[in-house]
C-alpha cells in the first residue's frame, strides 16, 4: 500500500518521462487535475478553520463542489488517454506495464472515492469525519511539500563563540625542543628483536627455513588476534 501511494504521489512527474505519441504526451489534463486538487485542499483547510471559529462555510462548500465537477470532467478525459499509454507501456516491458497498471488502479480508486465523498457533502456544513477523510485522500495523492534547504542545516544554529584561528601548532614535537624533560639514552635505544623460541625454530625448520614457505604457512594457518589494542606475538599466536 505504501509503495502504491508513493507511485501516486509522483504520478504527474513520472508521466513526463514516458515516450509517447503527441496526443498521449499532452499533460494539460493532469496538470489541471493536480491544480484543482491542491486548490481543493486549501479550501478544505479553510472550511475546517471557519467551522472551528463558528463561521458559515456555504460559499467554501459550493466552491469545493464546483472544483469537483471540474476534476470529474478532466478525469473522464484522462481515462480515455490511459488506454493510449497502456499500449506504450506494454511495448516497453512487463515492469513498466505493471507499474502503470498499479498507478492507474490506485488513481481510479482514489478519485472515485473522492468524488463520491464530495457529492454527499451538505451545502452548509462538513462533519469532522468527512474533513479527516478528505484530508487523508489529499495526503495520498498530492506530492509532499519539501522544505527549503537554506535554514534547515545545523550550521545556522550552532551558536558557538567566535574563536581566533591557531597560528602556531598546539603541540611542539620533542625533536623541535618541545619535550618537558630531557631525553635519556634508554629513550633512544633500539628495541630488541623478538626472541626465536624452540617452538618457533622447530616450526621454521620443518618449513626448511624458507621465507616463502613460512609466509604461506602463516597466511593459511594463523588468524590475527587483537587484545587490549595490541596484536599477539608469534609465540602467543602459536599457542
Amino acid at each position: 500500500m505504501t509503495r502504491l501511494y508513493s507511485i501516486l504521489s509522483v504520478f504527474f512527474l513520472l508521466l513526463l518521462f514516458m515516450p509517447m505519441s503527441t496526443h498521449a504526451a499532452d499533460f494539460t489534463v493532469e496538470r489541471a487535475i493536480q491544480h484543482d486538487l491542491i486548490l481543493s485542499r486549501s479550501i478544505l483547510l479553510s472550511i475546517e478553520a471557519r467551522q472551528k471559529a463558528g463561521q458559515e462555510v456555504t460559499t467554501q462548500i459550493a466552491r469545493l463542489k464546483a472544483l469537483a465537477e471540474s476534476i470529474r470532467a478532466n478525469h473522464e478525459l484522462l481515462v480515455e488517454r490511459f488506454a493510449a499509454r497502456d499500449e506504450v507501456t506494454a511495448n516497453i516491458g512487463e515492469t513498466a506495464e505493471t507499474r502503470q497498471q498499479e498507478m492507474v488502479d490506485g488513481y481510479m480508486t482514489f478519485l472515485d472515492d473522492y468524488l463520491v465523498t464530495i457529492g454527499y457533502l451538505p451545502d452548509d456544513a462538513v462533519s469532522r469525519s468527512d474533513i479527516m477523510l478528505l484530508k487523508a485522500h489529499f495526503e495520498q495523492i498530492l506530492p509532499k511539500r519539501t522544505l527549503p534547504l537554506l535554514g534547515t542545516l545545523p550550521y545556522r544554529h550552532l551558536l558557538q563563540a567566535p574563536k581566533s584561528p591557531l597560528i602556531e601548532p598546539a603541540v611542539v614535537p620533542a625533536y623541535q625542543g618541545g619535550a618537558e624533560r630531557a631525553v635519556t639514552e634508554a629513550d633512544l635505544a633500539a628495541s630488541p628483536e623478538s626472541p626465536i623460541t624452540l617452538e618457533i625454530a622447530q616450526l621454521a625448520e620443518s618449513l626448511h627455513w624458507s621465507p616463502l614457505e613460512i609466509y604461506a604457512w602463516v597466511k593459511n594457518n594463523i588468524s590475527s588476534e587483537w587484545y587490549w589494542g595490541l596484536m599477539k606475538g608469534a609465540e602467543e599466536t602459536l599457542r
